[in-house]
């Protein structure tokens, strides 16, 4: 039986965050399964589990949002989810103990179930359509059947989703997954019907002249590459485009790259060889998103702005560091279970930096002419942006109070041991000298040293014994004097020790992370003891030693150009600020110097001493400040 001879029996399904679900090109119901649309009212209506049901006394939960408004209706379906979930839950409270619990099936293991039926009924369709046809009369015209069962499968016709719904039942007792929750039953219904409707597009697009045989939908490309003619029969060269998802195979160089094999180009692009794991790693995310939202062995080519707006609406609602926290679901999954248990979703800032990653990616597809237009042009985060109260600020006083008044900082540096030199060391350079965190964590031995008589440290991405260094920006090269406190401290005296002791490093007790940056993991160690120490605002974090020092600067009057010096920040676009070698180091000491934080260097038992020496070493105490 063909899929002319089916067509009243059709049982296609469409998932319902398609585009096509209920309403064509319906923004508003795009990720939100069962809003609905009905006489341009939007209303949310999911069917309960059968325990719930049972409980409850009906057999759906439906509600309308009394409102027309697309936008409207995305902010109050959440509400209304909730409400269906907290049913649900109560239901199942009162459930008797006999009923089992119902099962939620992964979302990968539906989509296998789909498939494996989509392939048989496929096959079996490509076969018949090669098969020769009779004269068609006109009420019989295939064309015109197709179009006809392909408005009725797109469209909401409640027979057409029970339909599905018993079919899906069927296919989940057949796979021993009976008890299968009411979810479970909804997602792979809908995929059914995503499988049917790709069939019978590519039946109609059959009749209507191409021959390729392609199916379109992401979900079933992987299938397609049967051929159901006798050998002889030549296929057309479209019909054998290489359609692989293993990104180290490439087609030939005329022909139109997928995803997957453009992303393999992009990351083996001679212009990106410098770029650090960290960096590249960032690409990560997009490229997740992007296969499971377009398919991975889809052209690139086909990639469109709605698929864009999908990724860009995923993001609105995707937990931080997913990939880790539900690594046995896909990011789309991972959403949705953000969205029903109320998880907080990354940063605008984070969405951004994906998007941007993207669109970057796009442009080089641009740039090597392998597509006209970049899908990712200006778009933004959907987040709401933090305004200028939310966001990173300084520490206060009393949080620095806080932050040296732990016991690591209580006895001077030679009695603490030589267990944790980097955590001892490496905030109090970023309070005194405003440097980036692993400017400072990746330090080695030779880079502290004495230069025109003044004891500096270099920060550069070049590295004494052979190691790869990171740096942020060109600007982040350069040479700075070290604090006076510093040789209160025994700073000088560690790295004498330490190049004794022929380490390389500064701080060996640091260790390189996966992602090839040293403060990757000292940054999680901070995090935890500054929520040990009772310092636990979301608005600060270890770059709020940076923010205080710049803040010192503007107190003490220290110059812009000064403080971008010491600091490593961007120079702007001023044309004279690329001219001359910049202030002489004697007076980068004497700036520095006027930067004082005297609620911490009390709590410092080293210090205890640097009134009365700094008399001799410039250091005034008249003019100590406790700026943050």
């Amino acid at each position: 039986m063909n899929a002319l001879e089916k067509l009243e029996k059709s049982k296609a399904s469409e998932s319902l965050d398609h585009d096509n679900w209920y309403t064509e090109g319906d923004e508003a119901m795009k990720n939100r399964p069962g809003l609905v649309r009905r006489d341009g009212m939007y209303i949310v209506r999911r069917r309960f589990p059968v325990h719930a049901a049972e409980a409850l006394k009906k057999s759906q939960f439906k509600v309308s949002l009394h409102t027309k408004d697309p936008q409207e209706a995305r902010r109050l379906y959440d509400a209304a989810i909730l409400d269906f979930h907290a049913q649900v839950a109560a239901a199942s409270i009162n459930a008797p103990n006999t009923v089992a619990s119902p099962q939620v099936v992964p979302v990968s293991r539906l989509q296998a179930i789909a498939l494996e039926r989509v392939r048989t009924r496929w096959q079996a369709e490509e076969l018949e359509l090669w098969k020769p046809h009779t004269t068609f009369r006109s009420e019989d015209d295939p064309v015109r059947l197709l179009r006809i069962e392909l408005d009725l499968l797109r469209g909401n016709a409640e027979e057409v989703y029970h339909g599905f719904l018993w079919a899906a039942e069927q296919a989940l007792t057949a796979a021993g997954l009976e008890d299968a929750d009411s979810t479970s039953k909804e997602v792979l219904a809908n995929f059914l019907r995503r499988g049917d409707i790709d069939i019978f597009g590519a039946c109609l697009r059959h009749y209507e002249g191409d021959t390729s045989h392609a199916l379109r939908d992401n979900l079933f490309t992987s299938l397609n590459g049967f051929d159901g003619r006798a050998a002889s029969v030549d296929v057309p060269a479209a019909a054998k485009a290489e359609r692989s998802s293993d990104s180290r195979v490439l087609v030939d160089a005329g022909a139109a790259k997928s995803v997957n094999q453009a992303i393999a180009l992009f990351t083996r692009d001679p212009q990106r060889a410098n770029l650090s794991q960290k960096n590249a790693a960032g690409y990560a995310t997009g490229f997740k998103l992007l296969r499971e939202v377009v398919g991975g062995s889809m052209p690139l080519t086909s990639v469109s702005r709605a698929h864009a707006r999908e990724v860009q609406a995923l993001l609105e609602h995707l937990p931080p560091n997913a990939s880790k926290r539900f690594s046995n679901m896909s990011l789309i999954e991972a959403v949705a279970h953000a969205k029903s248990a109320q998880l907080p979703a990354i940063s605008s800032t984070t969405a951004k930096n994906v998007l941007s990653t993207l669109s970057s990616f796009f442009n080089w597809a641009m740039a090597e002419h392998l597509i006209k237009v970049s899908p990712f042009v200006d778009l933004k985060p959907l987040q709401k942006a933090h305004g200028i109260d939310e966001n990173r600020r300084p520490y206060s006083p009393a949080e620095l109070a806080q932050l040296f008044s732990n016991r690591l900082y209580q006895q001077p540096y030679a009695l603490v041991g030589s267990a944790c030199p980097g955590r001892y060391w490496v905030p109090l350079l970023a309070l005194y000298h405003g440097a980036r965190m692993n400017e400072l964590c990746q330090l080695d031995t030779d880079d502290v040293r004495m230069v025109e008589g003044i004891w500096c440290i270099k920060i550069t991405d070049q590295s004494s014994t052979g190691g790869k260094k990171q740096l942020k920006t060109k600007s982040s090269h350069r040479t700075i004097p070290l604090h006076p406190i510093f040789h209160y401290l025994g700073f000088i005296d560690y790295v004498r020790a330490t190049k004794e002791l022929r380490r390389d490093r500064l701080f060996s007790d640091l260790t390189l992370a996966s992602t090839g940056y040293y403060s990757d993991n000292f940054s999680k160690w901070f995090y935890r003891y500054r929520k040990r120490q009772g310092v636990d605002s979301r608005l600060v974090d270890f770059h709020s030693f940076r923010h205080g020092f710049r803040d010192a600067c503007r107190a003490m009057k220290v110059t812009t150009e000064d403080a971008v010096r010491i600091a490593g920040w961007s120079k702007g676009d001023a044309v004279e600020s690329g001219y001359g070698l910049g202030a002489p180091l004697q007076h980068l000491v004497e700036e520095l110097g006027k930067i004082r934080f005297l609620f911490v260097e009390a709590l410092l038992p080293a210090l205890q001493v640097v009134n009365e020496a700094s008399k001799e070493t410039g250091i005034d105490g008249q003019e100590a400040q406790t700026t943050t």
